[in-house]
């Protein structure tokens, strides 16, 4: 499986060169911030990793799993940063929203944390 990301440069690299980057298993280091919560750092930062992508823009992406249902799971983002939780298997709770496989949710800018809680095994 894999994630591609677009992202709207800022005015001043508009006129960069695009580029392409493979970005394979081996290059992306695991960080596990809690028992049982695994996070593959892709762009960005999380505890002491920080991700392989380059980016022109703050980006943090990184692929988190749980393995165990009913697992609260608190992140910290910069607090300025647009956050999209995208679900690729299972269910997870954030606030009073169910958001299931394949599905996205959109969180409001205020704070510098995000929770959610897995429903199902992902």
């Amino acid at each position: 499986e894999m994630c591609q990301l677009w992202l709207n440069l800022p005015k001043k690299n508009k006129m960069a060169k695009p580029r392409y980057q493979p970005l394979l298993n081996k290059d992306i280091t695991v960080e596990e911030i809690a028992d049982g919560v695994k996070v593959r750092v892709i762009a960005g930062t999380v505890g002491g990793t920080t991700g392989p992508a380059k980016t022109f823009s703050p980006v943090e992406l990184w692929d988190i799993n749980v393995e165990k249902k009913g697992t609260k799971v608190e992140l910290d983002v910069p607090e300025d940063h647009n956050v999209i939780l995208f679900v690729r298997r299972g269910m997870i709770h954030v606030g009073e929203s169910e958001v299931g496989p394949q599905s996205v949710a959109i969180m409001e800018r205020q704070g510098g944390n995000v929770i959610f809680t897995t429903d199902e095994r992902n």
